[in-house]
């Protein structure tokens, strides 16, 4: 009975914990921006995905393994795509600004 506890308990970890990840990887990539992300917090959320990866290596957790190597890896999507979106939306942005001063002045 343990065991299927310890089981249940993984599945919903990586549902709760990695399902919001998904959630904000569709996002990003369906709108192509992603200034609405601090880059510092994303990268200190591939750190401690990692870290507990490494953990659950160390103890040869399979539970910790499985739950956090996928957070960890959706983690290094999500900040794939910051760093790729986050770029052209600002370059884009000040390009709009640019022209909507442009018009004010005419």
């Amino acid at each position: 009975m343990t065991d299927y506890l310890g089981l249940f308990a993984a599945a919903l970890s990586i549902i709760a914990a990695s399902g919001g990840i998904v959630v904000q990887i569709v996002k990003v990539a369906r709108l192509k921006a992603a200034d609405q992300f601090s880059l510092v917090w994303m990268a200190l959320g591939v750190v401690t995905w990692f870290s507990w990866t490494a953990y659950g290596i160390e103890n040869g957790d399979l539970y910790i393994l499985v739950a956090n190597f996928l957070g960890f890896v959706l983690q290094l999507v999500l900040l794939g795509f910051i760093l790729k979106y986050r770029k052209t939306k600002k370059r884009n942005g000040t390009r709009k600004i640019q022209r909507q001063f442009n018009k004010a002045e005419v």
